[in-house]
C-alpha cells in the first residue's frame, strides 16, 4: 500500500487493508519522541518532506496512534488465541476424563502392583499399597533370569494379558487428549486468559477515552459486542479443569505440580506407547516364528518326497538287475544234469563214466556246429 492509504488503513482500523502481521511491523515503526518534537516544529511545505518524514506527519494527526495500533492488533489476533488457548483447555479436560475413565489402565496398574508385590514378597518392598508413577517407564529395567520367561517385566506383562485381553494395547488410541495434554502447562495458560482479561480492559478504556472518535468507537464496540464474555469464560473453564486435573493426581495417588500437567500426562502417554511398541514387538516375534514353523513343515515334506523319490528309484534299479540277459546265451540245462551223474557214478564205475563224458562232448561239439 502507499505510504497515505496505510495511515488512512490505521485511523480506520481496516482489517481488509492490513493484517496483523501489517499492524505488528508498523508498531515497530513509529516516529521517536524526538522525530515527532522535529516534525511538529516543522513550519515548511509539507511536500518538500522526504516520504518517511511526511508518513510519520500523516501518523501523528491520528488520535491515539500507539494504543490504536494495540487494540487493532488484539482485535485481529483475538479470534486464533482463543481457538488456540480454548483447544489447549479442552485437551487437558479431556485427557483427565479419558484417565480416569479407564478400566484398562486401572486393570493394568493394579495388576503391576500385584505382579510386584508378588516378586518382593517377604523383602521390605512387599505388600506395597501403590507405587510412583515414573517407575512404570522403568518395567523394562526388572529383568529374568528364569529359564524361559520373557527377558523383563514388560515383555512379562504383554504377553501375560495380550492374547486374554488385547483391548488394553489400544491406549494409544483411547488416550488422544492424554498425548495432547502432554504438552499443556497451565502457567502458560493462565498467563494468556490473563493478556486476553486485560486487552478487553484496554479496549474499555480506550473507547471511554476516544468518544469523540466515530470510526473507534464503532470498531471496539462492534468487536466488544460480539467478544466481551469469552475471556471471563474461558478463565472460569481454566479454573474448573485445574480442579479436574487436581483430581486426576488424587486418583493416581501422585503429587504432581499445579502448573505442569503436562509431566503426569507425558509418562501416562508413554507408558501406552510402550505398551504398543511391546505388543508389536510381540506380534513381529509370532509372525516370524510361525514363518519359522512353516519353513520347517516345508523342509520336512520335501524331505519325504526326496526320501520317497529315492526309495522308488532304489526298487527300480534292483528289479533291473534281477531280471536275465537276453543278449548272453541261456546256459544247457543237460550239461548241469551230466556232472551231476557223472559225480555220482565216479563212485561207482569207472567205465560209466568215460561212456557219459564221451557223449557230452559228442554233445558239446553239436551245440558249437549249430
Amino acid at each position: 500500500l502507499p505510504l497515505a492509504a496505510v495511515s488512512r488503513a490505521i485511523q480506520r482500523m481496516d482489517a481488509r487493508a492490513l493484517t496483523l502481521d501489517d499492524v505488528n511491523a508498523l508498531k515497530s515503526f513509529l516516529p521517536t519522541e524526538e522525530e515527532v518534537k522535529l516534525l511538529r516544529a516543522y513550519r515548511g511545505d509539507l511536500e518538500l518532506l522526504a516520504p518517511p518524514d511526511l508518513h510519520f506527519v500523516n501518523l501523528m494527526q491520528i488520535p491515539f496512534l500507539e494504543r490504536r495500533l494495540e487494540a487493532f492488533a488484539f482485535i485481529l489476533s483475538f479470534d486464533s488465541r482463543v481457538k488456540i488457548l480454548k483447544a489447549s483447555i479442552d485437551n487437558v479436560k479431556e485427557g483427565c476424563v479419558e484417565v480416569t475413565r479407564s478400566e484398562d489402565l486401572k486393570f493394568l496398574f493394579s495388576s503391576i502392583l500385584a505382579l510386584g508385590n508378588t516378586l518382593n514378597d517377604g523383602s521390605f518392598a512387599g505388600n506395597a499399597k501403590g507405587f510412583k508413577l515414573e517407575s512404570i517407564l522403568k518395567l523394562g529395567e526388572l529383568k529374568s533370569n528364569v529359564g524361559k520367561q520373557p527377558a523383563d517385566f514388560f515383555l512379562y506383562l504383554v504377553e501375560k494379558f495380550y492374547k486374554d485381553r488385547p483391548k488394553l494395547f489400544d491406549l494409544p488410541d483411547k488416550f488422544q487428549h492424554v498425548s495432547r495434554a502432554s504438552r499443556e502447562c497451565f502457567l502458560d495458560l493462565e498467563k494468556e486468559c490473563n493478556c486476553l482479561l486485560e486487552g478487553m480492559r484496554n479496549l474499555k478504556d480506550l473507547l471511554k477515552e476516544g468518544d469523540q472518535d466515530s470510526v473507534l468507537t464503532g470498531v471496539i464496540q462492534a468487536f466488544h459486542s460480539r467478544t466481551s464474555d469469552i475471556p471471563t469464560d474461558l478463565s472460569r473453564e481454566l479454573s474448573q479443569v485445574q480442579d479436574s486435573f487436581k483430581k486426576v493426581a488424587e486418583f493416581l495417588a501422585e503429587e504432581v505440580d499445579d502448573g505442569s500437567p503436562g509431566s503426569l500426562f507425558t509418562i501416562l502417554h508413554s507408558f501406552a506407547c510402550k505398551l504398543e511398541q511391546e505388543k508389536n514387538a510381540l506380534l513381529r516375534r509370532e509372525a516370524e516364528k510361525e514363518a519359522r514353523h512353516r519353513r520347517r513343515i516345508q523342509q520336512e515334506q520335501r524331505r519325504a518326497e526326496l526320501q520317497l523319490s529315492a526309495k522308488k528309484a532304489s526298487h527300480k534299479s534292483q528289479r533291473g538287475a534281477g531280471s536275465p540277459d537276453k543278449s548272453q546265451p541261456a546256459s544247457d540245462p543237460t550239461a548241469s544234469n551230466v556232472d551231476e551223474v557223472i559225480e555220482v557214478l565216479s563212485k561207482h564205475s569207472k567205465v560209466a563214466v568215460h561212456l557219459l563224458r564221451n557223449a557230452s562232448m559228442h554233445s558239446e561239439e553239436r551245440g558249437e556246429e549249430t
